[in-house]
């Protein structure tokens, strides 16, 4: 009999603690960015001042989320290492609207867009990982003819959240990754947390904010603007 009793109270804590991590939706995940400069080969440059360009930068990023929104920024608390080079990515998806924000910064220009949400047409493989203690499934989105991105999520965060504003995945994407391994994201930490209304939201306030699909029009009509975005789209996994 005690020996049935103790099985039972295991159960118990087992299929309890299962449901309390399959309900978290909402809380902040850490996010580790890092950038293999010499894949990228920011404008053909190999030499940064006096000096060999490094191979690889860093950057941390905070992603705050709800139930129904999440806003991806950079965290300030963390020294980054990314030379003034590539860009700097904030964004903020509303995910019942299906509406994105989003600010971006390649080297000294700021632009600011709002859209409709991506949809993204994503494959599930039977690969798995564990990442920040999570036990997550790889995904593919095939982007183009040459490139796929590669996501790991998992479900244990029911929430769709993801850095870059990647989305529509059925769990939290903690993973991602171009293809070549040039650009990688990498959860570090998972919080379970209520947040605050005003870490939900990135503020447009007077500024001039359009489309992609305006932004990419107005990028095409130079060949000066051509050559720039060929460059700032290679940060831009989801362009």
């Amino acid at each position: 009999m005690k020996r049935y009793l103790n099985f039972t109270i295991l159960l118990y804590f087992v299929f309890n603690s299962l449901f309390i991590t399959a309900q978290i939706k909402t809380g902040k995940i850490q996010f580790e960015k890092k950038v293999n400069l010499q894949k990228r080969d920011y404008y053909g440059i190999q030499f940064y001042g006096e000096y060999e360009m490094p191979k690889y930068s860093k950057n941390f990023y905070s992603l705050n989320f709800n139930d129904s929104v999440f806003v991806f920024t950079k965290n300030s608390n963390f020294e980054s290492s990314d030379f003034g080079i590539g860009t700097e990515l904030e964004c903020s998806v509303n995910l019942n609207k299906k509406t994105r924000n989003t600010i971006f910064t390649s080297f000294s220009e700021t632009s600011y867009l709002v859209d409709t949400l991506m949809q993204y047409t994503w494959k599930i493989t039977g690969q798995k990982r564990n990442i920040a203690g999570y036990n997550c499934r790889k995904a593919i989105w095939q982007k183009n003819d040459s490139t796929r991105i590669y996501a790991w999520f998992t479900e244990a965060i029911e929430t769709p959240v993801g850095p870059d504003g990647f989305s529509s995945l059925p769990g939290a994407i903690l993973g991602l990754a171009s293809e070549d391994g040039s650009i990688v994201y990498f959860a570090t930490s998972v919080e379970a947390k209520e947040i605050e209304n005003k870490d939900l939201y990135i503020d447009f306030k007077n500024k001039k904010a359009i489309s992609i699909k305006q932004f990419k029009k107005q990028n095409e009509e130079s060949e000066e603007r051509k050559y720039i975005m060929k460059n700032i789209i290679k940060d831009l996994l989801w362009y």
